[in-house]
């Protein structure tokens, strides 16, 4: 895949050489501009019958992701009748899909979304494609925990805190496919946290699961409710799990 024009062409991208073997590509592509694509075997004696399908996500303001598979050899080609990708309205922070209640769960895709993001911290690369989740809490605070699953690419999770051009790294996961992720915070009532599910660069696409959860509170996480013990010797099983934050400035 090339751009500029005949005779000063610039590799965007290209797939390696395979023979019966499907081959897929991802590329943004802007409007107005002319891209050129080259089907090629890797020696002159190849040869032969091949066949593609191209897609094409809905327009991004002046940007589309164009998405090709190929059998046998590459072939991207710009095609007016084909198939739309869909593009996620969540791609982007500002159209963060609204988490309402807990326990949340919700299977997705970021397959044509676009890079629409850049300079976020927690290990995020501007060239990734992500979809974007808000969540909060309204009674008490909370510890919440998110689970990224079933992932089809090389995914990470990432939590924020701020406002959408502003926002600040909580915490990260390790890109992995196909193994559990968990993320784990103290949510503040009236704050708004940002979760992104991205991929460690653009050709990384594909399904996910992501749940989310808030962590059942101990009653006695404050100094003020702390719980009696009237008798000794005694023996006490408990979790912390859900535990928030609340106190500061003790010595030990």
């Amino acid at each position: 895949m090339y751009t500029n024009g005949c005779g000063t062409l610039s590799c965007i991208l290209g797939t390696n050489y395979f023979r019966f073997i499907d081959r897929t590509i991802a590329t943004a592509a802007k409007a107005g501009t002319t891209y050129f694509y080259r089907v090629s075997g890797k020696a002159f004696e190849d040869a032969g019958n091949f066949r593609f399908n191209v897609r094409v996500s809905q327009k991004v303001r002046n940007l589309q992701v164009l998405r090709i598979h190929v059998l046998t050899v590459f072939i991207p080609l710009i095609c007016p009748n084909s198939q739309s990708l869909g593009r996620p309205e969540n791609q982007v922070c500002t159209g963060a899909s609204q988490i309402s209640s807990l326990p949340f769960s919700v299977t997705a895709t970021n397959i044509g979304a676009f890079p629409y993001f850049s300079s976020l911290e927690c290990g995020v690369a501007s060239s990734t494609r992500g979809l974007w989740y808000a969540v909060s809490v309204t009674e008490e605070d909370r510890i919440l925990q998110a689970t990224l699953s079933n992932q089809e690419f090389t995914a990470s999770l990432s939590v924020y805190v701020g406002v959408c051009g502003a926002l600040s790294c909580i915490a990260g996961t390790t890109p992995l496919r196909y193994v559990n992720r968990s993320l784990t915070w103290a949510a503040r009532v009236g704050q708004t946290y940002y979760l992104l599910v991205s991929g460690v660069n653009f050709d990384e696409a594909g399904t996910f699961m992501l749940d989310v959860v808030a962590l059942d509170r101990p009653a006695h996480d404050t100094c003020e409710k702390a719980v009696d013990i009237s008798t000794a010797p005694a023996t006490i099983f408990e979790t912390n799990n859900g535990a928030v934050p609340g106190f500061s400035n003790i010595e030990m």
